[in-house]
């Protein structure tokens, strides 16, 4: 989007990234709209961890 100011309107109106290959549901959780049902960043690193010695 050009304008910064336009964007940030339409953040907070909504708008979150559309992901054109497959992702695992923890990246859509990453960017939903209600903060409260985002992943906290304890999980967050215990997964990234869980996959770097997989």
């Amino acid at each position: 989007m050009a304008h910064e100011e336009f964007l940030a309107i339409k953040i907070c109106q909504g708008l979150r990234p559309s992901f054109n290959i497959k992702v695992p549901n923890i990246f859509k959780q990453c960017v939903d709209a209600d903060p409260s049902k985002r992943p906290a960043a304890k999980y967050l690193y215990e997964r990234f961890y869980q996959f770097s010695y997989v």
